[in-house]
């Protein structure tokens, strides 16, 4: 009796101690869930050039490290190139501006706060007179209030600072765990698959198909991008927002961001058309964008992934809603990758019920 209840003594501490040891495991590595998540796409969606460049590099006795290391240089090259553009892209745009005030200006110097706000309301006072609001001044307004704007503006100015510290770090990591995914994963899946209290070919079903809907959902976010890309390159031209075709294709890589994308391109543009004085190129471009462009985003991404990946398309939708809110951009990947785990799950527990209940195991469609 007393052996019997120290053995159970025994179990209670040693399960108390393992959810001891989990939850800090899981303190430890919460930070990094982004980093790791971001890892485990770009691992996904880069395998096939690692298993190229393996072939490459199969002569040499460090293989799989030349290929995993040349397979991750090329991933980062491929994120940070296309960043690298859009600053060029955006500090030519703000050159060029800065250039037109100065010789607007006449004395070759450049326009202070109060003389740009003098400029813009210039520009803005015949819509303004349109919508009733002809007493506005914005220069006036900025004068009256410019204590209350700079401490307004100091926390968005260090939020978007300290942000951008821990993009830089995240990525940094998620390529140094990229690397060591790539070079070691295959020596870590049979672990991994030992540790799952499931059948081994159930675990490598349910790995496979999440690895299919990071494809998936990646192709589907580059498609729809492009379509937005081009449909917004249109109205520009059309519009007469210039040059069309660098607002094209910042729109297309903005577009990649969830949530927000395209409107980030344009809002700004019709804002410019309407100071421009082009106030019906602004508002059609303004509501073209809100009600089709950014319309497609919530239709057409859902729709391709949900053909890709066999799932149904309003669980995508909602995956997709839901990680983003909750993770940010990689949620747009950790949404569907966790509604196929729990799917895989379920499968599993289907199939393992109509066993027990003495029924033919429902048969794969």
């Amino acid at each position: 009796m007393t052996d019997h209840l120290e053995q159970g003594h025994g179990k209670i501490i040693f399960w108390l101690l393992t959810i001891m040891l989990l939850a800090g495991a899981g303190i430890l590595i919460w930070p990094f869930v982004p980093a790791l998540l971001w890892a485990t796409v770009l691992s996904v969606l880069f395998y096939p050039m690692y298993r190229r460049s393996q072939e490459k590099f199969k002569k040499r006795k460090s293989c799989d490290t030349m290929a995993a290391l040349s397979t991750t240089l090329f991933t980062a090259a491929v994120i940070i190139l296309p960043l690298v553009g859009l600053a060029a892209i955006g500090g030519i745009q703000v050159y060029n501006l800065a250039t037109e005030m100065v010789l607007e200006s006449g004395d070759g110097q450049a326009p202070t706060a109060g003389e740009l706000a003098g400029k813009i309301d210039q520009r803005i006072d015949p819509i303004l007179k349109r919508i009733g609001l002809e007493d506005f001044k914005l220069s006036r307004w900025i004068d009256e209030n410019k204590e209350e704007i700079a401490q307004a503006l100091t926390g968005p100015a260090l939020n978007a600072g300290r942000r951008l510290v821990v993009t830089i770090v995240t990525l940094v990591i998620a390529l140094l765990t990229m690397f060591f995914m790539l070079r070691d994963g295959h020596r870590l899946i049979n672990p991994v698959v030992e540790l799952i209290p499931l059948p081994r070919d159930h675990c490598i079903e349910i790995i496979k198909k999440m690895g299919g809907t990071i494809r998936s959902v990646f192709w589907s976010v580059f498609f729809v991008a492009i379509i937005q890309g081009l449909m917004c390159g249109a109205l520009y031209w059309w519009l007469g927002v210039d040059p069309p075709a660098v607002w094209m294709l910042v729109t297309a890589a903005l577009a990649l961001i969830p949530l927000l994308g395209a409107p980030i391109v344009y809002i700004p543009a019709s804002l410019i058309l309407m100071l421009e004085g082009n106030t019906w190129q602004g508002v059609t471009l303004l509501l073209i964008g809100f009600l089709v462009v950014s319309q497609i985003d919530n239709l057409l991404r859902p729709m391709f992934i949900s053909m890709g990946s066999k799932l149904h398309t309003m669980a995508v939708f909602f995956s997709l809603l839901g990680g983003v809110l909750a993770l940010g951009p990689i949620g747009l990947m950790a949404g569907p990758m966790l509604l196929t785990l729990i799917l895989g799950l379920t499968d599993v527990l289907r199939e393992r019920r109509r066993i027990a209940d003495g029924l033919e195991p429902v048969a794969e469609s």
